[in-house]
């Protein structure tokens, strides 16, 4: 009984155990055979890749859109660096006009040379402080409301009508400024294309001008 139970049991196993895409059992041209092995045939071609005739037209494409995405590239990589730094600017003689009237005193920003005195090289780090002595130069006894990130070092800053202290601002308790009519111009090193201008109203309130004439 022993013998006939593993006969039994060898005989089922054995289609099983097939080769893969072979019935056993069925003519070679029967229908299910004929899909099978025409499922691997499918299955060997999808896996062959690209030829190297695609792989350079491919290749040729991209060449040519980036040849007509490298001037817009530059050109927005140029305008959003100087955008940032005007933008900066903005935002420190706003901070100043805005906490000098809430400490009803004078608030000053200069760019910070070594020994904390202000500098008229406005590429440097700026700070915005209480100068209680008028001085012109951050101590430890008086207040700092703000200490900047320097411009980038690809970007140029000229400042004009500063007057006397061409090395800082002033905003008074009133809003208004020591330099109502300073304006600083960012531009790019080496550079032509056209820029940014920060200035100032009469009132000491900053505005932004864009596509200001470069050098």
């Amino acid at each position: 009984m022993g013998q006939s139970f593993c006969r039994k049991a060898a005989g089922f196993l054995t289609p099983l155990l097939s080769a893969p895409g072979v019935i056993e059992g069925a003519p070679a041209n029967a229908p299910e055979a004929v899909r099978m092995r025409a499922n691997a045939s499918g299955n060997r071609r999808r896996a062959r890749g690209v030829t190297l005739i695609e792989l350079m037209v491919t290749l040729s494409v991209l060449v040519v859109l980036a040849g007509y995405a490298a001037p817009n590239l530059k050109s927005f990589l140029h305008k959003s660096r100087l955008s940032a730094d005007a933008t900066r600017l903005f935002a420190d003689l706003e901070l100043a006009r805005s906490e000098a009237a809430r400490r009803n005193t004078t608030v000053t920003i200069c760019p910070i040379d070594t020994g904390n005195a202000c500098s008229e090289d406005w590429t440097l780090r700026r700070i915005v402080f209480v100068d209680a002595d008028n001085d012109g130069t951050y101590s430890n006894t008086e207040e700092l409301v703000r200490h900047s990130d320097p411009p980038q070092i690809t970007t140029s800053i000229t400042a004009a009508n500063l007057g006397a202290t061409a090395n800082r601002v002033r905003m008074r308790s009133t809003g208004s400024s020591s330099t109502p009519t300073a304006s600083w111009k960012f531009c790019e090193k080496n550079a032509t294309e056209a820029g940014q201008t920060v200035s100032m109203t009469g009132s000491g309130r900053p505005s932004t001008q864009l596509q200001s004439t470069c050098p």
